[in-house]
């Protein structure tokens, strides 16, 4: 399989986990994901600290800024 279609299924995957909440633990736990496709390691955590650099971006919705 290829590296982008395994990303875009892991990514349909979570959405679909967060929609419909089947995971047994809470999404909170989900925030930060992290995959190794060279070690075939997957961790997961909780979001823990606020990012400085996504901070504008992040739940922004339909807020538009100029730039």
């Amino acid at each position: 399989m290829v590296v982008t279609m395994k990303a875009a299924v892991m990514g349909v995957d979570d959405f679909m986990a967060r929609l419909h909440n089947y995971r047994i633990d809470p999404n909170k736990d989900f925030d930060e994901q992290e995959h190794s496709f060279t070690h075939g390691y997957y961790t997961h955590r909780a979001h823990v600290s606020e990012n400085a650099a996504l901070r504008y971006f992040i739940s922004s919705g339909d807020k538009h800024t100029d730039l």
